[in-house]
């Protein structure tokens, strides 16, 4: 048998993890030709960042039935969890914690789960819009005004759907970036009407969430099961510039000396335009900073850290898939029995996410994302989406993010003057609501939805 040595650890600190290590050992390396040699394994976990995940969901867990005591049970009827943590830029594994204790319960919530993946598919609608590659019409932007207005849709069987947010308001006119940080459920529909379920769809595949979404509207709130891994890893491709790099259980094999015996062949894939990425990773800080992720801030706070929460329909599933530069983390909680949590992403996975990451940040590199050469940062008047002008009110201005290209060329129709010339790609995107565009100079839906 292949003898890998050394060991992971001398406990098992990663049941779940070492179960996945040993069986796609036997599924692609040929053990006979290493039978009675030794070897060893090298993988990027860490024994760090796995402390650190079981922590958090241990922990996270039983605050949550403290807090909710609704919640508490035992054996298949205790509240589960599951984490698993990758470097977006090689795909290797840094922690994989499948569930809340692998003594009482082997299933495996990060692989062997298929849960619909509410609000967190969204990302995935609006990187659609705004990569002019993945859809047939001109590119959406931040900046783009979409309807938050009540909608009804009739199904091919006849009946009708009437969706709504989740606190069942309306706010009529806001921006792309304000409908993703606050993760609206209006406007992703819209958008996917006109970009069409087939580019979302293909979006999908490319980022390999999915191998075949269901042809339904309702895929733009996230009709759509999958599992935390393949939804972690897609998030990653949004975090590695556009980059999909699958998911990596081990590096190589070698003897003792340090001779490859075997290498595994992984196809990395540029699944997206990279400013596009840059520019949804950048909405995706905004989630944490001031919208439905904002339990997900650490203390002290991250260099950088971008996120979506996820609610499935009637809340029973929740989810948050979280990232740095180098570490991409998703986390759900929820029942095995599918019974409704009756908590969303931001307050059941969210904390979850929070504790992992402070818990981890001694152990991994922090840095900033660098803007690729074609996003812009340009100077706007936050009451006409205009480009500031010297006579523009200092408290309108708002620094948005754009494809080279794409970004306004009007001067502010309501206060004229000259263009301010301060455009720059080196501060934060300002995604605050403001208020929206002068009605006289309002377009009309799709030409204020694709920037036309």
């Amino acid at each position: 048998p292949l003898d890998i040595a050394p060991p992971l650890f001398a406990k098992r600190y990663a049941p779940f993890y070492e179960n996945v290590l040993q069986k796609e050992l036997d599924s692609k390396v040929q053990l006979d030709a290493l039978r009675g040699r030794s070897a060893v394994v090298r993988t990027g976990f860490s024994k760090e960042l796995q402390l650190c995940g079981e922590e958090a969901i241990s922990k996270g867990l039983a605050e949550t039935e403290k807090q909710y005591p609704r919640l508490s049970g035992k054996g298949e009827k205790a509240l589960q969890a599951g984490l698993v943590s990758l470097d977006p830029v090689s795909g290797l594994i840094r922690a994989w914690v499948g569930g809340r204790d692998y003594g009482e319960n082997q299933y495996d919530h990060v692989v062997q789960a298929k849960r619909p993946v509410g609000s967190t598919i969204k990302p995935f609608i609006y990187i659609t819009a705004i990569d002019p590659d993945l859809n047939s019409y001109r590119a959406a932007t931040p900046r783009s005004i979409l309807p938050d207005e009540p909608i009804t849709v009739k199904l091919p069987n006849g009946s009708r759907w009437t969706p709504s947010n989740a606190d069942r308001k309306f706010r009529g006119p806001v921006t792309l970036r304000y409908a993703l940080e606050h993760s609206l459920n209006l406007p992703p529909i819209h958008v996917t009407r006109r970009v069409g379920i087939d580019a979302v769809q293909r979006t999908l595949k490319r980022f390999q969430v999915h191998p075949s979404p269901p042809k339904v509207l309702a895929l733009a709130l996230g009709a759509l099961e999958t599992d935390l891994l393949s939804l972690t890893a897609g998030y990653g491709a949004i975090a590695n510039g556009g980059r999909y790099t699958p998911p990596k259980l081990f590096e190589r094999i070698e003897d003792p000396r340090g001779d490859i015996l075997f290498e595994p062949r992984y196809q990395e894939l540029q699944v997206a335009d990279p400013g596009a990425a840059f520019i949804i990773s950048d909405i995706l800080r905004g989630v944490v900073a001031r919208g439905t992720g904002k339990l997900a801030q650490t203390d002290p706070p991250l260099k950088f850290a971008a996120g979506k929460t996820g609610t499935s329909q009637d809340a029973r599933d929740a989810w948050f898939v979280g990232f740095t530069e180098r570490l991409v983390t998703g986390v759900w909680v929820g029942f095995d029995d599918n019974r409704p949590v009756r908590l969303g992403g931001g307050s059941a996975a969210a904390p979850i996410w929070r504790r992992y990451m402070e818990c981890s940040a001694p152990y991994i590199d922090q840095e900033v994302p660098i803007p690729p050469r074609n996003v812009v940062r340009v100077a706007l008047d936050g009451a006409t989406g205009d480009l500031y002008s010297e006579n523009c009110p200092e408290n309108n201005k708002v620094y948005e993010l754009f494809l080279r290209g794409t970004e306004p060329v009007r001067a502010c129709a309501l206060h004229g003057g000259v263009i301010s010339s301060e455009k720059s790609v080196t501060r934060e995107a300002d995604g605050r609501p403001r208020r929206e565009p002068y009605e006289k100079n309002r377009k009309n839906f799709f030409e204020r939805l694709f920037g036309l």
